[in-house]
Formats: structure tokens, sequence, C-alpha cells
């Protein structure tokens, strides 16, 4: 049987996104933006503050989903203070570590119960 991790010591940090409005030289083609006096802007997210698992288990449990096991793999990182330099680039937080990740797993190893393992941070690697 899984024994529950101690609790930590410090209250768990709330989930705070950064995003930046930065001025493009032409209407973007893609991706999210705002027009402000003629000026462009993309809405583009500061990588170090961006996570999945907070809609894929609200997307989870909207269609249907049943029980589900959340296993901590770490706390939210700071932000880095600049936007994506790239607006169609992938998104890679630094914060995600795979050993991280595969800690997590493992700690599921033994349990009987769950048939799918999703880390949807993984794609953030």
């Amino acid at each position: 049987m899984y024994e529950m991790p101690e609790a930590p010591k410090e209250p768990p940090k709330q989930y705070k996104p950064s995003y930046y409005l930065v001025e493009q030289k032409e209407k973007p083609v893609t991706g999210d933006y705002i027009s402000i006096h003629e000026k462009y802007y993309s809405i583009l997210p500061d990588p170090d503050t961006v996570y999945y698992l907070y809609n894929s288990i609200r997307l989870f449990f909207q269609n249907g989903g049943g029980s589900a096991y959340i296993v901590s793999m770490g706390t939210y990182g700071e932000p880095s203070g600049k936007a994506m330099e790239d607006p169609d680039a992938n998104i890679i937080n630094p914060n995600i570590k795979l050993q991280d990740l595969q800690n997590g797993l493992t700690l599921l190893k033994n349990e009987v119960e769950p048939t799918i393992y999703i880390c949807p941070e993984a794609i953030l690697l």
C-alpha cells in the first residue's frame, strides 16, 4: 500500500502563470494577440510558469473521468520575468525535470488500481 509522504512544512504555492504583451512588427499570423493604436502585441507566456496539470485534471472530470491519483512531482518555479522569444516554438519549462517525473511514477509502481498514467508536464521537457 502506498504511504503518503510527510506534509510540506510551508503552505502550497498558488499557480500563477505569467503572460506578457510583446510588440510585433506586423500582424501575427498565429497565436493570441491584441491591437492597440494600430500596433500588434502578441500575448506570450513566461515559459517558467507554464504547467498543464490543472487543466488536464479539469478536462478529465468534465469529460466523465472517475477516480484520479495525483502525485506531486515538485513545486511551481519562479517566473523568469521574460516572455517566450518565438511565439511559434514549443514551450519548454526549465523547472520540469525528467527525474522528478520518473520519481513520481515510481510511487505508483505497486498500485493496482490505476489503469493509465498521465504526465501532462512531460511535454514541457
